[in-house]
C-alpha cells in the first residue's frame, strides 16, 4: 500500500483514506496486506533543517498508520516481517531510519546509487555528506560520449549526441572529460558548457578568448544530470574500466 504527503504522484494523501484501504484489502478474498511504502523525493529541498523537518513528519505518519493498522488487525497473519519501504536516492540517510523496527524489513529505494550523477545527486550529495560528517564516496559513473561533428563559428561545437542520448530534464548534460587528437582523456575546460539539445545534436559552447575549444573529430564525454532518463534511451550500455577499455555491457531492460 503507498501513501504520499501533499500533491503530485500517485499514492493516498491522507491517514483517513489509506487505513480505509487496509480495511478494504482485509475484505478482499484475492490481497494481502503486507507493508507500506512512501515517496518522499518531490519534496526534498537539499537543506538538512527542512530535510530533518520532512522526515520527522513522514515518521509520524507512517508509525500512525501502521499503529492503527495493526491494532484493528489489518496485516495479513503471514506479514512479518512487515515490509516498509521509502524512496531516498536525495534522502537517504534521513529515509533509512524510518524503515528501521522490530520484525520490519526495511527496502530503501535508493536507485540512483548504482551511477550516481553529475548535477541533480551531485548537489543533492553535499548537506547528506555534512550530515554524516564525512564523504559517501560516490562518483558519477555514467558518461556519453560524443564526437566534434563542426565547429561552425568561434565558440560553439555540434556534438552527436542530443535528446535521444542523453537526459536533460534536470538540466543541461555537462562536459567532463575531453579526448584531444594524439592525447590522453583530460577534463573538459570549465568554461565549457552545453547550452540546447535537438533531437540527435548537442550546442558546447566556450568564450574562445577565455578557452580553447575541441576540434572536428575529437571526442567529448558528457555527464548527465538525474541518470534514470538517460537510462532508457539505451538498450544496452558499456562498462569501462579506469582506463577506459570495454570490459562488459549491461542491459537496460526499460519496456
Amino acid at each position: 500500500m503507498w501513501t504520499r504527503c501533499g500533491s503530485s504522484r500517485c499514492g493516498l494523501r491522507e491517514h483517513g483514506p489509506a487505513l480505509e484501504l487496509a480495511r478494504r484489502l482485509r475484505m478482499h478474498p484475492a490481497l494481502r496486506l503486507r507493508g507500506l511504502a512512501f515517496y518522499e523525493g518531490l519534496e526534498v529541498r537539499g537543506e538538512s533543517g527542512p530535510d530533518r523537518a520532512l522526515m520527522q513528519q513522514w515518521q509520524a505518519r507512517v508509525e500512525a498508520l501502521l499503529a492503527d493498522i495493526e491494532a484493528e488487525g489489518l496485516l495479513d497473519a503471514d506479514a512479518r516481517p512487515l515490509w516498509l519501504s521509502g524512496g531516498g536516492s536525495a534522502l537517504f540517510d534521513l529515509v533509512a531510519p524510518v524503515l528501521v523496527g522490530p520484525k520490519r524489513l526495511g527496502l530503501l529505494r535508493s536507485g540512483c546509487y548504482v551511477c550516481h550523477d553529475h548535477g541533480l545527486y551531485e548537489r543533492m550529495l553535499k548537506p547528506i555528506d555534512e550530515r554524516l560528517g564525512e564523504s559517501s564516496s560516490l562518483r558519477a559513473a555514467l558518461e556519453v560520449w560524443t564526437e566534434v561533428l563542426s565547429c561552425p563559428e568561434p565558440g560553439l561545437a555540434l556534438l552527436n549526441a542530443g535528446r535521444r542520448d542523453v537526459s536533460f530534464d534536470q538540466g543541461w548534460p555537462l562536459p567532463v572529460w575531453h579526448l584531444a587528437h594524439g592525447s590522453q582523456r583530460a577534463a573538459a575546460p570549465a568554461g565549457w558548457a552545453v547550452t540546447g539539445l535537438n533531437d540527435q545534436h548537442a550546442y558546447l559552447r566556450w568564450d574562445p578568448e577565455a578557452c580553447p575549444g575541441p576540434a572536428v573529430g575529437e571526442r567529448v564525454a558528457l555527464g548527465p544530470s538525474h541518470p534514470c532518463t538517460t537510462f532508457d534511451k539505451w538498450a544496452w550500455m558499456a562498462v569501462v574500466d579506469e582506463d577506459d577499455r570495454v570490459v562488459d555491457a549491461i542491459t537496460t531492460q526499460f519496456s
